[in-house]
């Protein structure tokens, strides 16, 4: 074979490479958008409209394309998720989830509450969140999670909650909460996943902007609502209590003082019921 030939074919075969190459990588560019002040100014006052109370101020003005990925939960139910725990604890001398009765088991969440504090009490939110961290540590509970947690004082005590993190955005329906008093721990898990993640492709995303509007023009108001976070990140939805492999989509959360928390889907501004 000449080797003029040989050359050609070469170059074809590293063009089609390239080309392979080159749109492969476009398909992992993240863009971004940014809305101005007029536009948030503007989706303030359709809110106020609305019967909605907003600071501007927390409204995001910029977002940037996310991935879509799928997740695998580790146990086949919360009821075996909960009799793992049991094991481990056994195996490190530790009382939890020894009694049944005290063990409560839903479709995608598992809790269990002992009658006596984690430690010697008097708990404030630095050191809840070491015990917190201290007992999920000691029971496994998540084994090589990449975690956030929060920390809040409630009626019950410092409830520490741990979220499941991807790509700095919390997983907003994956959480594992510690309660701690004087008195008991509640230990709460809700689709409480493992390290089985999957990535997929990138989707845009609506600005908060244009599902703040959404929100206001949602239903009819006779009393005020106001929205004290307007936050990104994650949402599992409801596994029916099985072992099952979803794919995890981009939200946006709305917290308000009346009106509970809400969900919209990011790429298309759905509300998530």
């Amino acid at each position: 074979m000449e080797w003029s030939r040989v050359k050609s074919i070469m170059i074809g075969i590293f063009f089609i490479v390239n080309v392979y190459l080159f749109v492969s990588y476009l398909g992992t560019m993240k863009t971004s958008v940014e809305v101005d002040d007029k536009t948030v100014k503007n989706t303030v006052v359709i809110l106020g409209n609305n019967n909605v109370v907003i600071d501007e101020n927390i409204i995001p003005r910029k977002t940037q394309d996310m991935k879509i990925f799928d997740v695998t939960n580790r146990f086949e139910s919360p009821a075996a998720a909960a009799a793992h725990y049991r094991s481990v604890a056994e195996k490190e001398h530790l009382n939890y989830f020894t009694e049944s009765e005290r063990i409560a088991i839903d479709d995608d969440a598992f809790g269990y509450q002992t009658n006596y504090p984690l430690e010697n009490g008097g708990y404030t939110e630095v050191t809840a969140v070491s015990a917190a961290s201290r007992l999920i540590a000691q029971l496994e509970l998540a084994p090589a999670l990449d975690l956030v947690s929060n920390a809040a004082m409630t009626e019950n005590g410092y409830a520490v909650t741990f979220y499941q993190v991807f790509e700095g955005h919390n997983i907003f329906d994956a959480y594992l909460t510690i309660v701690l008093s004087d008195e008991s721990t509640i230990i709460y898990g809700k689709n409480w996943l493992s390290d089985e993640m999957t990535g997929g492709g990138i989707c845009q995303v609506r600005t908060a902007a244009e599902i703040l509007v959404n929100y206001a023009v949602l239903e009819e108001r006779t009393a005020t609502v106001t929205i004290n976070a307007v936050k990104l990140g994650y949402f599992v939805g409801n596994r029916n209590g099985i072992k099952s492999t979803v794919t995890v989509v981009p939200v946006w959360m709305l917290e308000t003082d009346t009106d509970g928390t809400r969900y919209f889907d990011a790429r298309n501004g759905d509300l998530l019921e």
